[in-house]
């Protein structure tokens, strides 16, 4: 398991939205009172029609940019964009919106989510892709050295050769992107933060409206620490509980997905029509495959080497089957789960991992059917890593307490990454690699050794929406955060991440009469799911 963490001009003026960062200002007024133009949206800024809304509109739309500092700290430094696409008129009030991530395009996000009626009618909608992401000034590794790694390195690392290859190409994949990039420790919370205030007030000037889902409600939250009088009308749509630790983090995320797996695999335990018979039965057929993959005996969708057992297929990788299982689990299960099963029969029956493989692709953020790639996997990690320090210096003993502890916490999830063999290591440079260079280049700003808890220090309740079987941010975290932030908790009883806008009217209902009353008066609600 901790393998498999390891590795993975100076005028602030423009007038459309394919402009040059600026040149160094000394002043931070200079970004808060540059001009901005929305103009129409450049054509690369669209997703395939496919992938779109079905009745989206690309006339309804309007881009710009805004210019903030490399680093508040040394405006010397230069600047970034911050690229956004609105939605409707733009004489409405403004609410921005963050899919999460961190690394998820706002850009992108805002062309497939059915919106309520409020929300397309009173306001403009204004979807962004923070620093370093997607349009905005984007932070970028290797894009062949990244697809060649699912495939180049085993998922059950059973040796300590294989350990070592295995880290001194993850060492100089990270490396080679942090040459290539200097200023890639700029990209944290912090910092996007203060860019989201420098577009309020260059954008609006008016109290900030947010809709955060997933690491977007880490934003709205750090937004509402950091500028607590500013606060608007926000909305958290599957709260992250900031402030945990690595080892808290990675025991709470565990056992989210550990249950959303399980309700995946006993819905095909129960099923005559899907291999397995009982939930564990199911996990062994599962990671059968993937130590059969890792043999190279697995038939691939989209891999880097032709398969010895047919010329007409690929190598499968473990590494994207497991992450395909990892994607369908932020669905609802209901809407994912005939492609699991499919998958699964696939799998078992024909050794073929092509719907798995679609998925993990996805999951890492390539486009399957083009071989694009977003940068959403360098700014997760970046960002993951600068916000608090993410080294390890556990012992020998401290790594088997925390093992024991996850096995307890998210016993399939831990069955299925560990080695057939059992067998164990520890790098040198424990935990994640970009916090270690932060730390040996004193240049660099250092990530705190902790985040901070919510708070709530503005006079506004906050909209907060969670998912009882939601699989990144469990519900129980959710619950601590609404108490956190003096507002109540509305509870989706279902399934799936970031669930606001899946169309359940309860939900609908709950988030038309928060944006639509001047002075929304929030009571905890229960929505049923489908």
């Amino acid at each position: 398991m901790r393998i498999y963490l390891l590795l993975i001009v100076s005028a602030l003026v423009f007038t459309g939205c394919n402009g040059e960062t600026g040149s160094a200002s000394d002043s931070l007024s200079t970004y808060q009172n540059q001009s901005i133009n929305w103009v129409p949206c450049p054509a690369d800024y669209f997703l395939k029609k496919d992938f779109r809304l079905k009745d989206f509109d690309k006339n309804n739309t309007s881009c710009t940019e805004v210019v903030v500092p490399i680093s508040y700290e040394d405006l010397t430094l230069g600047n970034k964009v911050v690229a956004m696409m609105g939605l409707g008129n733009i004489e409405k009030p403004f609410v921005f919106y963050n899919p999460g991530g961190p690394g998820a395009s706002g850009i992108e996000a805002i062309q497939t989510i059915d919106f309520p009626t409020v929300l397309d009618e009173d306001y403009f909608v204004v979807g962004f892709d923070p620093r370093g992401v997607g349009k905005s000034s984007p932070i970028r590794c290797d894009d062949d050295a990244d697809l060649e790694s699912y495939f180049k390195y085993d998922l059950y690392i059973e040796s300590k050769a294989e350990a070592d290859e295995a880290e001194a190409g993850y060492l100089e994949f990270i490396r080679t992107c942090a040459e290539a990039n200097p200023f890639w420790w700029s990209v944290n919370t912090a910092n996007t933060v203060k860019d989201i205030e420098i577009m309020r007030e260059v954008l609006t000037n008016q109290p900030l409206n947010f809709i955060g889902s997933s690491y977007g409600t880490t934003l709205a939250m750090e937004y509402v620490r950091a500028f607590p009088d500013q606060v608007g009308k926000i909305m958290l749509d599957s709260p992250v509980l900031i402030g945990l630790d690595n080892d808290e983090d990675s025991l709470q995320q565990g056992k989210g997905f550990n249950d959303a797996f399980e309700r995946l695999f006993n819905e095909c335990a129960v099923d005559t029509k899907c291999p397995g018979e009982s939930v564990m039965g199911v996990a062994e057929l599962f990671k059968e495959k993937l130590v059969e993959a890792d043999a190279g005996m697995v038939l691939g969708y989209w891999g880097v080497q032709q398969s010895p057992l047919d010329t007409n297929s690929t190598i499968g990788s473990a590494n994207l089957i497991l992450d395909g299982l990892f994607q369908m689990s932020y669905y609802e299960l209901d809407d994912i789960y005939s492609d699991f099963r499919r998958g699964f029969r696939d799998l078992v029956e024909k050794n073929d991992s092509w719907i798995f493989e679609y998925f993990g692709l996805v999951y890492h953020g390539y486009d399957p059917e083009t071989k694009e790639r977003s940068n959403m996997d360098e700014i997760l990690y970046i960002v993951n890593c600068m916000d608090i320090d993410s080294r390890d210096f556990d012992t020998e003993a401290e790594i088997k307490e925390f093992d024991r502890k996850y096995a307890k916490a998210a016993p399939i999830v831990d069955f299925l990454y560990t080695a057939p063999n059992k067998y164990s290591w520890t790098s040198e440079r424990q935990g994640c690699e970009w916090s270690w260079l932060a730390f040996e280049d004193d240049s660099i700003p250092n990530p705190p050794a902790k985040a901070l808890g919510p708070v709530n220090n503005s006079d506004k309740q906050l909209l907060i929406i969670a998912s009882t079987g939601d699989n990144a941010t469990p519900y129980a975290g959710a619950a601590k955060v609404a108490r956190s932030l003096k507002s109540p908790l509305v509870t989706f009883e279902g399934t799936g991440h970031a669930v606001a806008f899946n169309g359940n009217a309860c939900l609908t209902r709950t988030i038309v009469d928060f944006f639509s009353s001047p002075e929304p008066a929030l009571t905890a609600v229960t929505c049923a799911g489908k």
